[in-house]
């Protein structure tokens, strides 16, 4: 039995979150002594070279992509020689042809919509993106594909950071369930499990952690 102490407040803009003299962040004013949220979110302090960081986590960003990024997309259109993925960003994101399949292809002898369909579950990893184009992606890696079974799961950014930092906990949920479990970049998260039972029991422990409670 493992126990994740329940040691989470949430802070609005404009309130004292400390009174000390500690570095912060972007999100974190100091007026005098006092250090001050400057966005709603969870208060954290952090360890960067060697000295003490008081952050605030936001519970709610936009997910931008990074190249290298894994992420779990939804297909949301088909066209000729693409799908059109949506990433959970401002941004959809473009999964051509030449990176779903090993080999070339003629699209006049393909049906794209017999390989992925409308509302189908990918993991992917984000291969190109700057501002001035769309997200480009790739399944041609092992442990990248359709999703052909398992429990999705919409994160909030703070949600996400706190799952990313127990990634140990994680590993356990998954020895315990016999379940793999896929944390996006882009605060998403999928359980793949050889039943539903074993979702299911992935599933609550990864509620528990969360929750702050005993998994």
């Amino acid at each position: 039995m493992i126990k994740v102490r329940r040691r989470y407040k949430l802070v609005l803009p404009g309130e004292v979150v400390r009174i000390g003299d500690v570095k912060t962040t972007t999100n974190v004013i100091k007026i005098g002594d006092k250090l001050i949220a400057t966005l709603v979110g969870i208060p954290k302090m952090k360890k960067r070279g060697g000295e003490n960081i008081l952050d605030v986590i936001p519970l709610k960003t936009p997910y931008i992509p990074k190249e290298g990024d894994i992420v779990i997309g939804k297909i949301v259109d088909i066209g000729v020689t693409n799908w059109t993925v949506d990433i959970n960003s401002p941004w959809k994101a473009v999964l051509p042809l030449s990176e779903v399949f090993s080999r070339p292809v003629h699209i006049t002898k393909v049906e794209l919509r017999d390989y992925l369909n409308i509302a189908d579950l990918i993991v992917a990893r984000v291969i190109a993106f700057d501002l001035t184009r769309d997200p480009l992606l790739t399944i041609r890696e092992s442990r990248l594909g359709k999703a052909t079974r398992g429990l999705f799961l919409e994160l909030n950014s703070w949600k996400w950071s706190l799952l990313k930092s127990k990634e140990g906990l994680l590993k356990k949920v998954k020895d315990k369930a016999k379940c793999d479990i896929i944390l996006g970049a882009n605060y998403r998260l999928l359980i793949l499990g050889k039943t539903l039972e074993n979702e299911l029991k992935a599933l609550d422990m990864v509620r528990n952690i969360l929750k702050g409670e005993v998994i």
